[in-house]
């Protein structure tokens, strides 16, 4: 599932990465934040956050 949260130039968005990575053959499920800055409808900066332990175990 994934939302999203709007406030003016500002647009956050929650959801979960899923995967495998092809070089470990491990699968991984991370949950992710991310923050969106807009300037005249462009998306001028973007920040993620996510659950770096969970995609470091995948690749190790």
């Amino acid at each position: 599932m994934h939302s999203y949260l709007a406030d003016g130039d500002r647009v956050a968005a929650f959801g979960v990465y899923s995967g495998t990575y092809n070089s470990t053959g491990k699968a991984m499920t991370a949950p992710f934040a991310h923050l969106y800055e807009l300037r005249d409808g462009r998306i001028i900066r973007m920040r993620q956050y996510v659950d770096t332990v969970l995609v470091a175990r995948a690749l190790s």
